[in-house]
């Protein structure tokens, strides 16, 4: 038995009619004898159906997150500096400054690919999952279970989440490195 696979169509047709035949005087004879204008068209790719078929296919419908591939990635990196559940602290103000320059040191390794998320008036969790939902294939948090100094970098794959805690110099390396491949 024969299956056939999950297809994508990502491309449009579209009717020009007489308008380009006129200017080419492109005009064939019938069968009547009679030169009649060519019917034009032409097919080509659609963005629209182009990023449709990207999310279809790099959607896990289990996890429910998208996870865009690297190289059309609205962002490379996202920064999550976390805050306290119910209210803002001291720790949480040093998590966002700590996030800061982070960012700056990311912009030298992916210069405009780096999402600082700052909304630190959601909840965590409410964080988490937009970015789950914007599809970065990189996310940094900044955090209460992250040991000082130390980061917590999740690799977003299409069915599964790495998750790695590293220290700034080996988290700007790795993600240099990464960055530099995917392009």
């Amino acid at each position: 038995m024969y299956s056939v696979p999950a297809l994508f169509q990502v491309a449009h047709a579209f009717v020009l009619g007489t308008k380009y035949s006129e200017v080419f005087k492109a005009a064939f004879t019938d069968k009547d004898n009679q030169e009649k204008l060519c019917q034009m068209g032409c097919y080509g790719i659609g963005v629209s159906r182009l990023l449709q078929a990207v999310i279809e296919h790099g959607c896990s419908l289990q996890q429910e997150r998208l996870v865009w591939p690297p190289a059309i990635a609205p962002y490379y990196v996202c920064v999550a500096p976390l805050k306290q559940a119910k209210y803002q602290s001291p720790e949480s103000d040093s998590w966002l400054s700590e996030a800061e320059e982070l960012c700056s040191a990311l912009q030298q390794v992916c210069p405009g690919e780096v999402l600082l998320e700052d909304r630190t008036y959601l909840s965590v969790g409410a964080r988490l999952r937009a970015l789950e939902l914007t599809g970065c294939p990189n996310v940094i948090i900044i955090g209460q279970k992250t040991p000082a100094g130390q980061y917590e970098l999740r690799l977003q794959k299409r069915d599964t989440v790495e998750t790695h805690i590293m220290d700034k110099s080996c988290l700007l390396d790795f993600l240099a490195n990464a960055y530099k491949d995917s392009r």
